[in-house]
């Protein structure tokens, strides 16, 4: 690969690329090491932090803002519910997501989409022994097919991810809870796509979604309709 087309690969902006169809609206950045907040209830939310929260969460709240400020949304701060479910406003369903050195927001109007779930990660190999508590024996049986040590561990990062992302797309209604193995994935990383099996108090049958790789990371986004 020559620079510039690992540059590409490598840019936040191609992570808005096919994960979600409008009317989601996506933003995605670097980590902001700046700490900058539009307000001072929002940088009161984190004061306590570690220093990388503080960023993620001054990141995500800035490219929220953008997006709030495109629909046309109330302003206003985005403060985490005791849950750290952000408080969207009235009308504005939405997520956020981020990981060592990028952040993605995705956000609807909720007379269009009921929920959103995306989720950011490395495109690294995760330690195998979280496959005993991420994976059903479906799943470990998907991982098998796979000869090369690194990349199971790549697919089973690829899981984690679709589980985080489903997750984050039901619990803001639900509030429930789900451990890793009450979600079961089916994927098709080539197609870019996945499909999985939700517990029934969810009230759906499986839910698909994007599932995509995109130089140094993999990215997914559930979005209930």
């Amino acid at each position: 690969m020559d620079a510039a087309a690992h540059d590409c690969a490598n840019d936040p902006r191609e992570l808005l690329r096919d994960l979600v169809d409008e009317p989601v609206h996506l933003r995605a950045a670097p980590i902001d090491t700046r700490e900058t907040f539009r307000f001072e209830s929002e940088r009161m939310a984190v004061a306590r932090a570690i220093a990388s929260r503080r960023r993620e969460f001054a990141t995500g709240r800035r490219l929220a803002h953008a997006l709030l400020d495109a629909l046309d949304a109330p302003a206003g701060p985005l403060l985490p519910d005791a849950e750290r479910v952000p408080r969207w406003p009235e009308g504005v369903v939405g997520s956020i997501s981020h990981t060592r050195n990028v952040c993605l927001v995705a956000l609807a109007r909720s007379d269009a989409v009921e929920a959103i779930g995306i989720d950011v990660e490395m495109n690294q190999p995760v330690e195998r022994d979280i496959a005993r508590i991420v994976c059903t024996p479906s799943e470990h049986r998907l991982l098998a097919a796979f000869d090369d040590p690194d990349e199971r561990a790549r697919r089973l990062r690829m899981i984690f991810s679709v589980k985080e992302c489903v997750y984050k797309a039901h619990f803001p209604r639900l509030r429930e809870r789900w451990a890793f193995q009450q979600v079961e994935v089916e994927m098709d990383a080539t197609a870019g796509g996945y499909s999985a099996r939700v517990p029934s108090s969810a009230g759906a049958g499986p839910v698909v979604g994007r599932l995509l790789q995109r130089g140094q990371w993999i990215a997914s986004s559930c979005v209930l309709r």
